[in-house]
């Protein structure tokens, strides 16, 4: 996917451009930051930390909140089975569990998240992502780390205070990944953009800027 951005971005006829990404999007940003370096000016990432050390830190109580990393990546059609019985209910838990800001997604967004998630394609990709994530894409972060290879572009990483995410140790883990590393905690869940977006623009806009 970070292949597929870089290629875009060419065509589009830019060389060179910042990028920022919340979630699975995230890591789609680190990774290419860390194989294009020489494409990125600034770099976000929103929530995550990266996947290597994702699943090297989890604990019983961390990996009962992150239980989905696991069931997503069995082997198909097991989980695309089990979530295409009740999709709405499986998206709607799922969306509450995660979300600490009552009333964070419009009508409008749920109703099209609903829709989109009843296509078991979209189901298949979803646990084929994870699927990666817990194979080639540890491999890809093993890989770097080995060689000490850093994200080179200033990286801002933002994380929700109210989330799963380690607080404050999240600057600390992404300073092993990136030379040039700033953030903060966000007051809101897993959803930041969703929960609390005067904050992100806000951030955004300092930083993509300077």
């Amino acid at each position: 996917m970070a292949q597929d951005l870089v290629e875009l971005m060419t065509a589009r006829g830019f060389e060179r451009f910042d990028i920022a990404g919340h979630d699975r999007g995230g890591r789609v940003t680190y990774r290419l930051a860390l194989d294009h370096p020489g494409r990125v000016r600034r770099v976000a990432v929103l929530d995550i930390i990266p996947t290597l050390e994702q699943f090297e830190r989890m604990n019983r109580f961390t990996a009962r909140a992150a239980y989905h990393w696991y069931f997503f990546a069995q082997t198909a059609p097991f989980p695309e089975n089990l979530i295409g019985k009740d999709p709405d209910y499986f998206l709607t838990y799922s969306l509450e569990s995660w979300c600490q800001t009552p009333s964070a997604f419009s009508a409008e967004a749920l109703a099209e998240y609903r829709k989109t998630f009843r296509n078991p394609a979209t189901i298949h990709a979803i646990c084929e992502d994870y699927r990666a994530g817990i194979g080639c894409d540890c491999d890809f972060d093993s890989a770097d780390r080995s060689a000490n290879r850093k994200i080179r572009a200033p990286l801002l990483v933002m994380w929700g205070a109210k989330g799963r995410q380690p607080g404050n140790q999240v600057i600390d883990i992404w300073r092993g990944w990136a030379e040039d590393v700033r953030g903060c905690g966000v007051d809101s869940g897993h959803f930041i953009p969703e929960e609390n977006p005067a904050v992100v623009i806000d951030q955004f806009i300092g930083f993509f800027a300077a």
